[in-house]
């Protein structure tokens, strides 16, 4: 059995991309996570501590994404997976970056990575 936590639409401004007027103006990124971890204890105990906090997880992506340039949307997004592991106990995460203006004639582009625990 495997529960998950999710995220979905977290929305931030972000610096990135390869191209100047990305370098120079910052675009929106929407962001969905979906975290398996074991939610029994939780559950269980109706105590925050027994769980992972989706909003330390919101928060720890905004850290990320809001520190700096990242020319890549894929190299941003594998480090969110690497912080998200070494912060909680979560066994696979699946993380969505999307970028709604990157692209004049689609709704969004972006990427979907999915990662299990090494």
């Amino acid at each position: 059995m495997q529960d998950k936590i999710f995220i979905e639409g977290l929305m931030l401004d972000a610096s990135v991309g390869i191209f100047n007027w990305e370098k120079q103006k910052k675009q929106p990124l929407v962001i969905d996570c979906v975290l398996d971890v074991d939610l029994r204890r939780a559950a269980l105990s109706n105590d925050i501590v027994d769980t992972v906090s989706y909003a330390e997880v919101a928060q720890r992506i905004e850290a990320l994404v809001t520190e700096q340039h990242h020319d890549l949307v894929e190299y941003l997004a594998e480090r969110i997976i690497s912080d998200i592991f070494e912060a909680f106990e979560v066994s696979k995460i699946k993380l969505k970056l999307a970028k709604p203006e990157a692209v004049a004639s689609a709704h969004r582009v972006g990427i979907i990575l999915e990662r299990t625990r090494p």
